[in-house]
């Protein structure tokens, strides 16, 4: 099972270049309010673009409460090209930081 980032690990991390936040809610939820610069892709579009995407970057995986983000880090740790891949633990529900949503 993947190791897990806490939401104020994140928070310290947004700005580095070389960290991306994958928000793995479903479109309507992200479009709702999502952390500010973190990237989008439902299960299944992470299971469509695992093998392509060139996963050099740490990644962590954001969902509601840290359940699917872990079977989302898990599956890119076996599929995917990096092994420093996260769970955000607690999900956005634990997130205190500020939300930004799509107009």
């Amino acid at each position: 099972m993947p190791a897990e980032l806490t939401p104020d690990d994140v928070s310290e991390r947004l700005d580095d270049d070389a960290f991306t936040l994958v928000d793995i809610r479903d479109a309507r939820s992200y479009a709702d309010g999502h952390v500010p610069g973190a990237e989008h892709l439902t299960t299944r579009e992470l299971q469509q673009v695992v093998r392509e995407r060139d996963w050099t970057d740490t990644v962590a995986f954001m969902c509601y409460v840290g359940k699917s983000s872990k079977q989302a880090a898990a599956f890119v740790e076996q599929y995917g090209n990096t092994d420093d891949v996260y769970s955000v633990a607690g999900g956005i529900d634990a997130w205190n930081g500020p939300l930004v949503a799509d107009e």
